[in-house]
């Protein structure tokens, strides 16, 4: 706080120092000035500061001259001007205006914005999440926490700062150790607190999955007729599949894709029931995929009826390989 030469003569005022500028309600202003003496010890005036209507007698302090007095901020929000008050015996008065501090006890409001795929009302993601956080009510924020706590409350990950808010932080499902967490529910949690130290939280959930969609393909027989059915039996729903059945020599017998499962493939037929060589993948909307490759599906159809006999579905295998790169 500061004044022009010009103030500081006329009100003989060396110094100002008022703590805290921001406050909340019922919490201590405490406020100084250094004066310049201008006046002998006969006539010393009284020091008073005039806040609303309200007056504090200052005392001086062990340092001549400066004087100072505390009082108990309202329990009503708004700006508080400060006028300091110097009454002397002789009658001499002069008054000047020497700061202003804020009662404010409503905490910052912000929304979270996640960038991601909505499922049932969840934001779901699986390399990374995009957390915006919208300022509802335009304020300085002078500390931020976010936090990502599990469905136990523990919190997993989190990352903090001074200053005003970035303008969106990402989470790429990793704890701080580093490791990846468990697929599941998440929730997302933004703390902030404003000049008077107000806090504001704000939270959303998240879901985090990187499975590869259950892939299950099943065939049947008929009259010398074979065909294939494809279903996702994960619990993301299907973005895409391909599937591409080749003969023996490497020739493209037949080629499907789409977006809906489940769904039914005819297989092309032969009289020699030679070996029908079959891809299949899946790609669910988070990016998580399965591919698969059945060297012969005449001989899976056959292993499939056999586990079908002994009461076991036949669910292709993911390859081990193919985990990995997830």
């Amino acid at each position: 706080m500061s004044f022009d030469n010009k103030q500081q003569l006329a009100l003989e005022i060396e110094n100002i120092i008022l703590e805290p500028q921001h406050l909340r309600p019922g919490e201590e202003v405490k406020c100084r000035v250094k004066l310049r003496p201008t006046w002998n010890s006969v006539d010393l005036p009284k020091v008073y500061f005039k806040v609303r209507g309200h007056v504090y007698l200052a005392s001086e302090t062990y340092e001549p001259n400066l004087f100072e007095a505390s009082w108990t901020a309202s329990d009503r929000d708004g700006n508080y001007p400060i006028t300091l008050v110097l009454n002397w015996p002789s009658g001499r008065k002069k008054v000047a205006y020497v700061g202003n501090y804020l009662v404010d006890s409503k905490p910052p409001r912000i929304s979270l914005d996640l960038k991601g795929v909505s499922l049932q009302g969840t934001v779901a993601f699986r390399d990374q999440v995009l957390i915006i956080p919208h300022m509802i009510d335009r304020e300085p924020i002078m500390q931020w926490k976010i936090s990502v706590e599990n469905d136990g409350g523990d919190e997993i990950m989190s990352d903090k700062g001074r200053g005003n808010l970035p303008q969106r932080f990402v989470w790429n499902g990793k704890q701080k150790n580093g490791a990846h967490a468990e697929e599941g529910i998440y929730q997302i949690v933004l703390q902030t607190w404003d000049r008077a130290k107000n806090m504001g939280i704000s939270s959303k959930h998240v879901m985090y999955s990187k499975t590869p969609p259950a892939m299950v393909l099943e065939t049947n027989e008929m009259e010398n007729e074979m065909t294939v059915d494809l279903r996702n039996d994960g619990k993301i729903p299907t973005a895409f599949w391909r599937m591409e059945m080749r003969s023996d020599d490497g020739r493209v017998l037949r080629v499907a894709d789409g977006e809906d499962l489940p769904v039914r493939i005819g297989v092309p037929s032969s009289d020699d029931k030679r070996k029908v060589e079959c891809v299949v993948e899946i790609r669910d909307v988070l990016g998580n995929r399965t591919r698969t490759e059945i060297k012969d599906l005449h001989m899976y159809a056959k292993q499939s009826e056999e586990l079908a006999d002994a009461g076991t579905e036949a669910v292709v295998a993911v390859p081990k390989a193919w985990l990995e790169e997830f």
